[in-house]
């Protein structure tokens, strides 16, 4: 798969495996044991967010076939659309959000307001026509992870604070750089981050708005898709035509990755590393003995974290208690040449 435009992008502990979801106008990718594959038999190949609920239940909204819902072994289990539940508003789902994997309810934003559905698959319409949203068009949401009534709404006209249905709005009049608002996330130090349709994304904290754009190394100013990581304090920024930024809670770009996932993967061997995540050490299970290899973990910063040989195995064992918590990536190098990548989360 080959995509310019990346939507939404999403990292979830699956059956004790890492996957890296990355969602865009051709389907979905996503990365697993170091392996790139790609989500079959969804009804619609252009995918706009991804959320995982309870029992790992993977969601997908799509451009216009709805909100279609997968288990964990990536088969398609349920269709949520106007077809078959009456009270959906719309079967163009834009944004999805659920406040975290405890709360029951999957907020969905489109163009036709948000919707809810609850764990007995009920599905009810939320009214958005409240003071500070003044529009129907949904284009992002976030609640937050306490499973309290507040939540943050991005919509064609603006962005709102929400409580309840008691919303207070912002637009360009009173400090937002866009009315545009297409993305919304909240970083581990509470700051909300606001992605926007041309303007680089806004960082929304006591009222007032600061602001980072290409200007400050940010890939483009088109923002689709925000995920923090809360282990590290970054966040991975998605734009409409060139790729990805991940910039720090410190609201500094530091990494730039150009989006061009390939299936299947150029690994010229499989390899297999648990546990996943990892606290104080990964173990490699390679497919056969070799006679040689180097491996290299690298930080998301680009910085080799970690370089081990390993000679005659076929099996062996990295430690990581002492490297900070964060997604590494690693490197097999046989024969003077790359025979192998992954990723890893190290946590504790």
């Amino acid at each position: 798969m080959k995509s310019d435009s990346l939507r939404a992008i999403d990292f979830r502990v699956i059956s004790g495996v890492l996957h890296s979801f990355m969602a865009t106008n051709k389907g979905v990718a996503y990365l697993h044991a170091g392996i790139w594959d790609t989500v079959p038999n969804l009804p619609d190949s252009k995918i706009n967010d991804i959320a995982v609920g309870k029992g790992n239940k993977i969601f997908f909204a799509t451009e216009d076939s709805g909100v279609v819902e997968y288990d964990t072994m990536l088969k398609l289990t349920k269709v949520y659309k106007k077809e078959y539940f009456p009270s959906m508003s719309s079967n163009r789902i834009l944004k999805l959000h659920r406040k975290n994997l405890n709360c029951n309810d999957l907020y969905c934003a489109t163009d036709k307001g948000m919707i809810k559905i609850d764990e007995l698959n009920n599905v009810t319409l939320i009214n958005n026509l409240i003071a500070g949203v003044k529009s129907d068009t949904i284009q992002a949401i976030y609640a937050n992870t306490d499973c309290a009534s507040n939540y943050y709404l991005g919509t064609d006209k603006g962005f709102s604070d929400c409580s309840g249905l008691t919303c207070t709005g912002f637009n360009k009049a009173n400090g937002l750089p866009s009315n545009d608002v297409t993305a919304v996330e909240k970083d581990s130090l509470g700051t909300v981050w606001i992605g926007t349709r041309d303007s680089g994304v806004a960082f929304y904290s006591g009222g007032t708005f600061t602001r980072l754009t290409s200007k400050d190394g940010l890939v483009s100013d088109r923002i689709t898709s925000i995920n923090c990581v809360s282990s590290t304090c970054e966040c991975w920024v998605g734009t409409e035509d060139k790729g990805i930024s991940i910039v720090g809670c410190d609201k500094k770009v530091k990494v730039k990755v150009n989006l061009g996932v390939s299936t299947p993967s150029y690994n010229k061997i499989a390899v297999s590393t648990y546990p996943q995540p990892a606290s104080e050490q990964i173990n490699f299970v390679l497919p056969e003995n070799m006679a040689s290899i180097n491996v290299k973990l690298y930080s998301i910063t680009g910085d080799i974290a970690k370089e081990v040989s390993v000679s005659n195995a076929d099996r062996f064992t990295i430690q990581v208690g002492d490297l900070p918590e964060g997604m590494y990536a690693y490197f097999l190098e046989g024969n003077h040449a790359t025979i192998a990548t992954g990723r890893v989360l190290v946590v504790r």
